[in-house]
């Protein structure tokens, strides 16, 4: 189902310390959305440190997506992002 959401032109809430939460299906490109999200967010607002908090077997899956993608978002952004895995158990 596609739904067409209009861009907001600020930020709601309390702009000081903003958070956004974002939810997908399963195999529907959530790391590729995060890392890009973070990227913006860098590039717009200054940005430099982001949490991303899943289940460990599900993010062991993605902490390889950010292995792999690395290189495409260095090449559009001109910057590589550091990333590492806390294991909370």
């Amino acid at each position: 189902m596609e739904r067409e959401l209009k861009p907001m032109n600020s930020i709601q809430g309390d702009t000081e310390n903003p958070t956004f939460s974002i939810g997908m299906e399963t195999g529907m490109g959530k790391t590729y959305v995060y890392m890009k999200i973070m990227f913006e967010q860098n590039k717009r607002y200054g940005w430099c440190k982001f949490i991303i908090s899943s289940p460990a077997l599900r993010f062991a899956k993605g902490l390889k997506s950010f292995e792999t993608m690395q290189e495409h978002f260095a090449t559009e952004y001109g910057k590589h992002a550091q990333f590492f895995f806390i294991n909370s158990e």
